[in-house]
């Protein structure tokens, strides 16, 4: 067990000099759509660093402005426990740039739910707050 993960981790130390090998190979990143956006591709991140043994926490942010409130934030990435460094990870890449290392701390739950959120359908009343 132990020889597997040195080589995943080795793996991993390899994939990241190279973003788009880290997207591609290791994350297996589809495509952002309607049905796949940063919360989905958050999770499935965590899900792949899981399966190497590596802990990861999910951030709720808005990349755009420093210090935000929790409503002014609009994204979700990822923060990676990588030999004992927070890294972030956001779409599949590596980012170091110190804008992914602010927002709001989420558990797996809170990802789950906002994950689940999309699969709602939307009502004819959200769409048209004023009614018909």
């Amino acid at each position: 067990m132990r020889r597997i993960t040195l080589i995943s981790l080795s793996l991993l130390a390899l994939l990241l000099i190279s973003p788009l090998l880290m997207r591609m190979v290791f994350f297996r990143m589809p495509a952002y759509s309607a049905t796949f956006d940063c919360d989905d591709g958050t999770l499935l991140m965590m899900e792949r660093f899981e399966s190497i043994g590596i802990t990861s926490t999910p951030i709720l942010g808005n990349l755009k402005t420093t210090d935000e409130q929790y409503g002014d934030c609009d994204h979700v990435w990822l923060l990676a426990d990588i030999f004992g460094t927070q890294m972030a990870f956001d779409r599949g890449v590596f980012y170091p740039d110190g804008q992914h290392y602010e927002g709001y701390l989420l558990s797996e739950e809170q990802l789950l739910f906002f994950v689940a959120q999309d699969l709602e359908p939307i009502s004819l009343a959200a769409e048209n707050p004023a009614g018909p």
